[in-house]
């Protein structure tokens, strides 16, 4: 579990911090260049030997792409990345590579329990996406052996692909590095149809994950609810709806 990154000289990266990300109602496309969400950072809360860090600084906009780009999953199926696996789910990915020997087991040991815990709601409503960050070397079959290493089940999908099409999914979601030995054990949360989603160090409890999951759930549901509520009562008061981008739903 969890403790094992004490062990081995990680405590250090075992926060909680996140940075909740929030954006634009829907993606805009679903082709390679991927749908794009208007976002901010609402900042970071560190937790370290139980002190907890200054208030966040001002959130400032962004623009992160989720591409779509097709990836090769560890049966050697080809997923589109948006279309496939991101669009309309909870989503929760890391970054991890087959050859890893430092964080990625610990992380990918969490990633189980929280598959665990969150039961028949993976594959559902919630994706859990792995990404390798050594795509020349992590095939689909040495990706397969990894997976059933943590007993993964359906919903919890491993990433290979063209090296240029792993970069631009990693790049996108803020998990690349350009040296795999060097990459910090982060995941990303997202609930994609209200464009919200948080970073957290990956090597809290599976529980504090499971938490933060419902949580991106939960303030994703309430911004649809109050987008739904502000364009009913736009069409009441005779008054145009704020529109929202398309989907890329028909393309």
């Amino acid at each position: 579990m969890v403790r094992q990154a004490s062990a081995i000289g990680l405590s250090a990266f075992a926060l909680t911090c996140f940075v909740c990300v929030t954006g634009a109602a829907r993606a805009a496309d679903t082709d390679q260049h991927g749908a794009q969400h208007g976002t901010h950072e609402s900042g970071h809360h560190d937790h370290h030997h139980g002190a907890h860090a200054a208030p966040a600084p001002e959130a400032r906009p962004t623009q992160p792409r989720i591409p779509d780009v097709v990836l090769i999953d560890q049966h050697g199926k080809p997923r589109h990345f948006y279309r496939d696996l991101v669009k309309d789910k909870v989503v929760l990915i890391n970054a991890i590579y087959t050859s890893c020997a430092a964080t990625c087991p610990i992380q990918s040991t969490i990633f189980k329990h929280v598959q665990m815990t969150l039961g028949d709601r993976v594959g559902q409503d919630v994706q859990m996406i792995s990404v390798t960050l050594d795509p020349v070397t992590d095939t689909p079959a040495k990706l397969n052996e990894f997976a059933e290493r943590f007993k993964a089940k359906k919903g919890w999908v491993f990433l290979t692909g063209s090296k240029q099409n792993v970069t631009t999914v990693l790049r996108a979601m803020d998990l690349y590095a350009a040296n795999p030995e060097d990459h910090t054990p982060i995941a990303a949360v997202g609930h994609e149809a209200s464009g919200i989603w948080m970073k957290l160090i990956n090597l809290t409890s599976p529980l504090d994950i499971v938490h933060r999951v419902e949580h991106v759930q939960s303030l994703g549901e309430e911004r649809l609810r109050a987008e739904s509520a502000g364009s009913s009562g736009s069409a009441k008061s005779g008054k145009s709806a704020k529109s929202t981008p398309d989907d890329g739903a028909g393309t």
